[in-house]
């Protein structure tokens, strides 16, 4: 059985944060790819559509904004994924990160 994206997001999550070589807070940029990058060949037949290559289209998916009510918008509700890297590099610019003060 194909694993689902939200297995497959919630468990590079659960095993990025146990890597017991080097903590989240000790990663860099390569660091962070070269773990995703195993993540993914190890499980490309596992997820019904993976591959071991960025498509830079993310479909339907949504990068978190500001909502006042709650901090992050509600689902559906965020800065709009694109079909091109310049688009999602604006959309990125545009998202509500953890770390930026309101």
């Amino acid at each position: 059985m194909a694993a689902t994206a939200n297995q497959a997001m919630w468990g590079f999550r659960f095993w990025l944060k146990r890597n017991p070589y080097k903590s989240i807070e000790a990663m860099n940029s390569d660091d962070f790819d070269n773990m995703f990058n195993a993540f993914m060949a190890v499980n490309v037949t596992a997820l019904a559509t993976g591959t071991t290559t960025d498509p830079l289209t993310y479909g339907t998916l949504d990068y978190p904004k500001y909502a006042a009510a709650t901090r992050y918008a509600t689902d559906g509700a965020g800065v709009a994924a694109g079909t091109t890297l310049a688009t999602n590099i604006a959309a990125c610019a545009q998202s509500l990160y953890p770390e930026q003060g309101i």
